[in-house]
């Protein structure tokens, strides 16, 4: 006599049950895989960024055969017209930086389009009231979709290039600490946040005591965070207001 055989099998029931725990795990823990993910990126992009422009300064530095200064007196001067200083720094960007970075998209060149984000927001989510970066700043975007704004400053008596990147391209949230990260660098390349950044104390960057400090609740909150996250080793700690 022939036996059949028994075969077994997992029940409707049962197959609910365990696609149910598979979506409650994967509820729980795909948020802090996102959330990690975007962490890893803004700070590589953030390295990145600072290499590509820091580059661009030194070999201009370098074919400027050592020197690479501007008038001071006209990136500072009380008696010149804000409409002169602004036009003697894109005339100076245009000669000295940008022919050294791949750029895609020149909005000094052709202003009928964009190039940075139209509004810009502090940390804690408060626009920022000065926001004209495409009338004074040079803004272009880079060859990897990079907006970034440029224009030439002063820190005490040192000539230096302050530039603004967003690392996800015009795409919300466009918040200075988030997505939009400003940076100094002197004449010579080098990023000022790298050499100041261990400066300051990890409680005083976190606070609100501090103008510019990466905690909502500072005054122009969210330009000191790059600070926080080279001091941080570079990353983004699970204390970073983000």
């Amino acid at each position: 006599m022939i036996k059949s055989k028994t075969q077994t099998a997992f029940t409707l029931a049962e197959v609910l049950i365990t696609l149910g725990v598979i979506g409650v795990v994967a509820a729980m823990t795909l948020p802090t895989v996102i959330s990690n993910y975007k962490k890893v990126y803004t700070v590589n992009k953030i390295k990145k960024n600072i290499a590509i422009f820091s580059q661009a300064i030194q070999r201009s530095f370098a074919d400027e055969q050592g020197f690479f200064d501007w008038d001071k007196s006209i990136v500072t001067g009380t008696d010149v017209a804000p409409e002169v200083k602004l036009q003697y720094s894109r005339d100076t960007l245009a000669k000295r930086i940008v022919p050294y970075l791949n750029v895609a998209r020149d909005c000094v060149k052709n202003p009928e389009q964009d190039c940075f984000p139209p509004q810009v927001y502090f940390l804690n989510g408060q626009p920022l009231v000065y926001n004209s970066y495409k009338d004074n700043w040079y803004t272009l975007v880079l060859s990897d979709g990079t907006p970034a704004a440029m224009i030439l400053s002063t820190v005490y008596t040192d000539s230096t290039i302050t530039i603004l990147f967003d690392v996800n391209g015009l795409q919300r949230p466009n918040t200075i600490g988030k997505d939009i990260f400003e940076v100094k660098f002197s004449s010579k390349g080098e990023c000022l946040a790298i050499k100041t950044a261990h400066s300051y104390t990890r409680e005083f960057l976190l606070s609100k005591e501090g103008w510019y400090n990466c905690n909502k609740d500072s005054l122009y909150a969210g330009y000191r965070c790059i600070d926080l996250i080279i001091k941080d080793g570079w990353k983004i700690s699970d204390d970073y207001p983000w």
